[in-house]
């Protein structure tokens, strides 16, 4: 939401201000503004942010909304742990946690969630697969594009427009 923005965008401007904000958003009531502040502070050069994000991930007993985003936002400080856990979920997570994870790994920017996205793309779940070609669709690289050409054959009508969309907003013949 709004807070969340608000706390990336303070994480991106940095300085004494915004790093006293994010600090006192870190340890506020909010399990997801804390997590976004952590990422915010990591942004910004602080390691306590991405130690904080670690510890959300390394602490978790049972997958969690909180733990989601921590690996997200790991993942988009080019940590590969990020990735890994949302990997993790996305083939063997809870099924609501399963579609944060793959649209979390759509939305990282980065190449290397393309392995566990084309995972997703085989699911037996039309709306994972579904939501598996619109990740891949944010990525770069020859192998996201190539796992849309497979998605775009899917016999979910669904599935296959959406990955034909995303095979046409890339360029791709």
């Amino acid at each position: 939401g709004l807070a969340q923005s608000a706390l990336e965008a303070l994480g991106a401007l940095g300085g004494a201000p915004a790093e006293e904000a994010l600090r006192k958003a870190l340890d506020g009531p909010q399990p997801l503004l804390a997590v976004t502040a952590a990422y915010g502070l990591g942004l910004s050069g602080q390691v306590v942010g991405r130690l904080r994000l670690e510890g959300w991930l390394e602490e978790s007993v049972e997958p969690t909304r909180e733990g989601v985003l921590a690996a997200h936002y790991l993942a988009r400080l080019g940590r590969p742990a990020g990735v890994d856990f949302l990997a993790r979920l996305a083939r063997d997570g809870p099924p609501d946690l399963r579609l944060l994870a793959v649209d979390a790994l759509g939305k990282t920017g980065r190449a290397e969630a393309v392995p566990a996205l084309a995972g997703a793309a085989a699911d037996k779940e039309s709306s994972t697969r579904n939501l598996a070609a619109l990740a891949l669709g944010r990525l770069p690289g020859k192998k996201a594009e190539a796992a849309l050409k497979t998605l775009a054959l899917d016999p979910d009508p669904g599935v296959a427009r959406t990955a034909g969309t995303a095979l046409a907003e890339r360029g791709a013949p």
